[in-house]
């Protein structure tokens, strides 16, 4: 395990609250039974161990561990990009970001746009159903289809753009009977990984604020400055693109997960609060926020308070 890098990994996760000394980075305790407040929680950087002194929370146990119960993913070591190196991308690091998205190998052969006229039977239930869930204005914005044959047999297809060229696309099951509800395609299929997408992104540089959702309908019914990570998990590559100034840079984000990733929310804004200055933490009262109104989710976007550090009670940011 490289020890430089996993410490930088600390630092930027937790900050450096307490002294380091003799290869043990102390942080406070993140186990919600535990009332640490001296730094008791040690993390061996050469043995790649951590134990909180106090409530013996991690004896034993690796530091992936921990970086999983906090972030819920583990981040590469070896791979990491640190804030700084962030701030400091050049032009070819984005270039190769893009060279990827151009692999993209299409919409499936069985697509068809909702907006076509003379749709089949089929087809109006697909459009039925993509109604109960966005606008007619949506369809036309996002180009929204479905396939009536095929892989996706029976599943609205959501393409995500990136420069107006279509990039992924999310495949939902619009009849009764289809499993799973959500049918992703693979990288071997598709020619990208979804955690090298941030779905409407092209909305979101244009309004020059991103609002970070779970899915494509909590994006889209957040309006034009929606965007979807697939998850409660941001990926680097996705902070990368949220974070490019060679086109129209996104000044503020918006953390907004489900009502019951509150967590995951807090944990996404602490990873994110060196890499950009304005961030807001927004949770749902209830469910997710594709059950609001659009006016709504506004409404607490305005009022919620910038994120300014880590608060063990995510609840303090819950509204309503």
């Amino acid at each position: 395990m490289n020890s430089n890098k996993l410490y930088q990994i600390l630092l930027d996760i937790f900050g450096q609250e307490y002294e380091v000394r003799n290869g043990q980075f102390r942080i406070n305790c993140i186990n919600p039974d535990c009332d640490d407040n001296s730094g008791n929680l040690e993390i061996n950087l050469e043995k790649g161990v951590f134990h909180c002194w106090k409530c013996h929370y991690g004896k034993g146990k690796k530091i992936r561990h921990l970086l999983k119960d906090f972030l819920g993913w583990v981040p590469d070591v070896d791979e990491y990009v640190s804030p700084a190196d962030l701030r400091n991308l050049g032009e070819e690091l984005f270039e190769e970001e893009e060279k990827r998205v151009s692999e993209f190998k299409g919409l499936p052969k069985e697509y068809i746009f909702l907006g076509s006229s003379n749709l089949s039977h089929v087809g109006k239930k697909a459009l039925k159903y993509a109604l109960s869930r966005v606008s007619e204005a949506d369809i036309i914005r996002h180009r929204i289809g479905y396939c009536g044959l095929g892989t996706y047999k029976w599943r609205l297809i959501i393409p995500s753009f990136e420069d107006g060229k279509a990039t992924y696309f999310v495949a939902r099951a619009f009849m009764g009977g289809i499993e799973p509800p959500y049918k992703n395609p693979d990288e071997e299929e598709c020619g990208i990984g979804k955690s090298e997408v941030v779905f409407n992104i092209d909305g979101a540089r244009e309004e020059g604020i991103a609002v970070i959702c779970e899915g494509v309908f909590d994006a889209i019914r957040v309006g034009k400055a929606g965007i979807a990570i697939f998850g409660t998990s941001i990926s680097q590559a996705q902070i990368i693109k949220l974070l490019s100034t060679d086109k129209s840079p996104i000044k503020e984000l918006v953390v907004m997960l489900d009502q019951d990733a509150s967590e995951q929310a807090v944990k996404m804004a602490a990873l994110l609060k060196d890499r950009k200055a304005h961030i807001k933490v927004v949770i749902p009262p209830k469910g997710d926020p594709g059950d609001w109104s659009t006016e709504d989710i506004w409404s607490w976007i305005r009022n919620a308070s910038v994120y300014g550090g880590l608060i063990r009670d995510s609840r303090s940011f819950c509204l309503g």
